[in-house]
This record gives C-alpha cells, structure tokens and sequence, in this order.
C-alpha cells in the first residue's frame, strides 16, 4: 500500500504482512542476504524499488508509535488542485493587465519575470534542479508561492514607480531607469532578507535531522520539543526561501537587464512607455500620518479588541493542536446522519461529531466523522468503519477521501514549537532591523515593527474565528505568510525614512519625515496589496464554486489579514515610531529638577 517518508520527503511502497507472510519475507531476505542478492517492487510492469538485501529482516529491537498519520485520496486532491489552478491563470491574468496598464513596458517585463519566477519555484518544488528532492505540494506551500510572487510584484512596482520618480524629475529614461533600480534595491533587499530569515527558521525548525540548520536548532532553542517535523511548514519555508532567491533574479537582475537593452533603442525612449505621463503624473502630497497618529492608535486598539472579543463565541481548535481524528467520507444521495453517528460510536466506543457538505463534484457528497481520541485509530477499526457504512448503505457509494489522526502530545508539541519559532524568528528580525536601520534608531523600528505585526496576526486571528474556521495547519499558514508581507511592507518605510533622513535638512522634525516618507510609499503599497488582495479574492470564490474549504479557509482569511498588514505598516509602525522619538526628545530637553 502507498505511504508517505517524511524524512526522505517522498512517497514509498509500505508492506503489511500476516503472520505467514512475516515467516515466508524472513525467509527471502535471509536467502538473498546470505547470496548479496535483492528484491524488487513492480507495478504495471515496471520496477518501481529495487533494494538490496544486507541482512535477514525480523524484528526492530525498538517498538515505533505514529504520533500522526494523514490519508488523502486522489479525488480531494485532484479537486483542490484544479480550484487552485483556475484561480491562479485568474487572478495571472488580472495582474498582467493591472501592470500593463499602469507601467507598460516595465509592467510587460514583470509579466515575464513573474511567469518565469513561478516556473522557477515549480521545478525547484518538483526537485527538477537536482539539490533538493521532489516535494508535495501543500497549501501552505502553495501559501509561500502566493507571498513569494507577491514579493515579486512589490519588487517591480517600488522599481517602476521609482523610475516614474526619476522621469518626473527631466531625466532620460535610461538615466531614470539607472536611477530607479539603485534607489529600489536597498527596499528590495532587505524586504527579501528578512523574509529569507522567517523562512530558514521555518524550514530549521521543522525539516529532518539530515538539515545542518535543523540539527543544529534541535540541539539547542526546541531540545525540549525534540525531532518534531513537519512537512506542511518546511514546504512553506523552502518554497519561500525559492521564492527569494528567483524574486533576485527575476524582478532585480533579469528586468534590469531587460529594461536597459530595451531603452538603448531610440523607438522605446519615450517616457510615456514606463508608465509617465506629464499631463496626467500628480506630484506626491504629503499626508499628515503623524499628527494623526491617536486616531491610527484608537482604530488599531478597536479591532485589537474586537478581535480578542470574538474569542467568546467560540473557538474550533483543529486536531492539529488538540489531538484526535477527522475522516471524510463521499457518498451520493441522502444519509441518516443519526444513525450513521449510531454505527460509529459502536464502533469506536467513544462519541463522535458529524458534519455534511458538498464535494467537488455535484453528484457528491461529504461526511466528516471527528472525535478526540486518546491511542492511535487502528488501521482495523478504520476498516470497519468503512465497511459498516458500506453495508449500511450499498446504494450510497461510500468511500474514504481523507484522514487525518494526531495524538495529542504530539499536537501540544508542534504548537509549542510553532510558538518558539515565530519568537525567535521575531527576535532575529529586530536584531537585523537593528543593525541595518541604526541610522533612524533601528531597535525601536525594529521593535515597532514587530508591535505592528502583533497587531495583523491578531485581526487575522479574530477574522478566522469570525468567519467560523478552525484553527488549524491553514491558520499557521496563513500566519506566517502576513509575517512576511508586513515586515516587508513596514521596511519599505522604514528604508524611505532612511533615505529622507539623508536629503532633507536635518532640522526637519521626526514627523514631517515620516509623513514625507510614509506618503511616498502609500501609492505603492496600494497598488500591492490591490495585486495580492485581488489574487485572494479570486481564489475565496474559485474555492466557494467548489466547495473547497481547505482552500477557503486560507484565502479569506489572508484577505484580512492584507488589509490589515496594509494598515498597520504605513499608519501603525511609522507613527510609533514617531510617537518614541518625540517621547525621548521631550524627555531630554526637559529641565532638571533642582
């Protein structure tokens, strides 16, 4: 039967014996042991495993416990996966129109450069370029492929508007272009490193001890968790580690190139070809973000609490963390739900909860079968399951789409792990914020960034439980992608307050720096989240069509947490920071006491 190695990352072919078959296996390997010969696994004629055999095969001197199992059947996966799909050519689409019309040549050299980084990270993912093993695509991978080609629009759209900058000032394109990608890498970079930096943790944390990075973080910050791995977060972490590296190739190095061999033609010199107009280009106005910075603190507080508040209503905490099993079930036309949760609790001994919905296909149904349950769900009793339901119900065509069985020390485990890896990945981001913004006090941006991002991860909490989702792998997922696209939205203001600091007299007061700086990344920061927001809202109703839940339940919730990250970075971290200096200013120049 098939199984899946976690520590080789790949799908291996998984014996069950009865007692003659143990006797008549010992006996073979034994026999080709003894010759230095092996034995082969053939599926429709053609060898799948070939292994040779060192030594007789009997009993391990240890006994193994599965702490978690997960069964997919093709049908949910194929379903998932063709919603995906559709969505992705969507919201593809829309972005190359959005950028095509506001940037043309520079919007049509993105395009490119996006297709290109998204073929990139599916062979990388595929294991095509050969220093990674093929890998399965989870959602959450799929969640680090969305923020990693979000990245790459933000990339292209600071540069575009920054080259519109220059043109606004007289220069030459080519001039304009030299000009907009140097002032444009130092926002790229560091946005890209501190996402590299939550992506090595992720993938430390969480890969196997054949991983340096994870042997060495087992050793030391999660000794107590011990070697917990898993798949889901690590794929999120190698696919946004992926992402980073073709977000530089692709949208730094190979649109620069691109953009500059075509400027050298006298056909494509033209300003209005990169998106500037004269007539119709509006001078930056400056926002007042600092003297509004009470009312952005009184909004932030509000839906802080609201959030928290929608705690009271109840919480679906998901076998992930908790413990337990959930087994979906399809079937065709009508079951008795009461005398199905009848059957099952006979089976099991224990109560269990029943839930309908609808499968990918109309002629289909699904019947999702939880309960918490202290030892592992017997490969029996899941067959008795099965066969209890199918002789209840021959005319219903029950059949087994997913199962998911966690114990509950292992899910306390990997939420604890979860909670230690986002800390340590926080602390590390203040650190490097720090050292690189020390010009404009890095550790408090470094520690106002963080506050802003506690403030996105929380509305993205309360928008979960108020939309009646489980808090589950999605919601980790989901996490940890506004991790990364806040802390990247909030550096980019953070690196025009920098540079600001260098061109304006240095008399100008900390707020009219910041309402200088913050009003010149907000049409950028628009334009971006108009992209992802968009992307989420397509794949919310591809997902609805096809009742999708998995699907729906990260996509919704993202959009909130977007709006959210736009929020906080432009409105939330600059003012704090704004408020802090002007504290300390007043703390300095007040007059000692005699």
């Amino acid at each position: 039967m098939p199984g899946f190695n976690q520590q080789e990352n790949q799908w291996v072919v998984q014996l069950r014996l009865n007692d003659s078959g143990t006797q008549a296996f010992a006996t073979a390997t034994q026999k080709q042991a003894a010759s230095g010969g092996s034995i082969s696994i053939w599926m429709d004629d053609v060898c799948v495993s070939n292994a040779t055999v060192n030594e007789t095969s009997g009993a391990l001197p240890f006994s193994l416990h599965a702490t978690s199992t997960n069964t997919l059947s093709p049908t949910l996966g194929t379903g998932a996966l063709r919603a995906m799909i559709i969505s992705g050519l969507i919201a593809l689409c829309f972005i190359a129109l959005y950028m095509l019309i506001l940037y043309r040549i520079p919007g049509l050299i993105a395009v490119i450069g996006l297709i290109g980084q998204a073929a990139g990270m599916l062979a990388a993912v595929s294991g095509w370029f050969g220093f990674q093993p093929s890998s399965t695509l989870t959602i959450p991978g799929i969640a680090g492929i969305i923020l990693s080609i979000g990245m790459g629009v933000d990339c292209n759209i600071i540069t575009a508007e920054r080259i519109k900058e220059e043109l606004a000032k007289g220069k030459s394109v080519e001039k304009a272009l030299k000009a907009g990608y140097e002032n444009a890498f130092s926002a790229i970079l560091d946005g890209n490193l501190t996402l590299a930096i939550v992506a090595i943790i992720l993938m430390g944390a969480f890969g196997t001890n054949t991983n340096p990075i994870t042997k060495f973080l087992d050793a030391t910050i999660f000794r107590p968790f011990g070697a917990t791995t898993e798949g889901f977060i690590y794929s999120f972490g190698f696919t946004l580690v992926a992402g980073v590296v073709l977000n530089f190739v692709m949208g730094v190095f190979a649109a620069r190139l691109m953009n500059m061999s075509l400027a050298r033609f006298k056909a494509f010199q033209k300003p209005s070809l990169y998106g500037y107009s004269e007539k119709t280009y509006k001078p930056v106005k400056t926002l007042r973000f600092a003297e509004n910075k009470k009312t952005f603190f009184v909004i932030a507080a509000v839906l802080i609490l609201a959030s928290v508040c929608t705690t009271f209503t109840g919480v679906e905490v998901a076998i992930d963390f908790k413990g337990g099993t959930i087994v979906s079930y399809s079937y065709s036309g009508d079951l008795d739900e009461n005398a199905c949760k009848a059957d099952i609790e006979a089976i099991l001994n224990t109560p269990v909860t029943l839930q309908k919905g609808e499968s990918f296909d109309a002629d289909t149904n699904i019947l999702k079968v939880s309960f918490s349950y202290d030892e592992s769900l017997t490969l029996e009793q899941q067959e008795n399951m099965l066969a209890k339901m199918q002789e209840t119900y021959p005319d219903n065509n029950v059949a087994v789409l997913e199962s998911t069985e966690v114990s509950p020390s292992s899910g306390r485990e990997f939420f604890g792990k979860c909670i230690v890896a986002v800390i340590f990945a926080a602390i590390l981001l203040i650190i490097y914020i720090a050292l690189r913004f020390k010009k404009i006090s890095g550790w408090s941006a470094g520690v106002f960034t963080i506050c802003a991002l506690l403030h996105d991860i929380i509305i993205t909490y309360g928008s979960f439980v108020l939309c009646g989702f489980e808090i589950n792998s999605n919601f980790m997922a989901v996490l940890l992608t506004i991790f990364g696209y806040s802390i990247n939205n909030t550096i980019v203001v953070y690196d025009r307050i920098r540079e600001n600091q260098k061109l304006l007299d240095k008399k100008t007061p900390v707020g009219e720096l910041v309402n200088i700086s913050a009003s010149q990344t907000l049409r950028r920061s628009i334009r971006t989240s108009v992209t992802t927001l968009a992307t989420m809202i397509t794949i919310s109703i591809v997902a609805s069509v096809f009742h999708v839940e998995n699907i729906l339940s990260f996509s919704v919730p993202m959009a909130f947490g977007l709006l959210a990250g736009t929020f906080s970075s432009q409105c939330i971290a600059p003012t704090l920071w704004v408020w802090w200096n002007e504290r300390g200013k007043k703390t300095e120049s007040k007059p000692a006491e005699a």
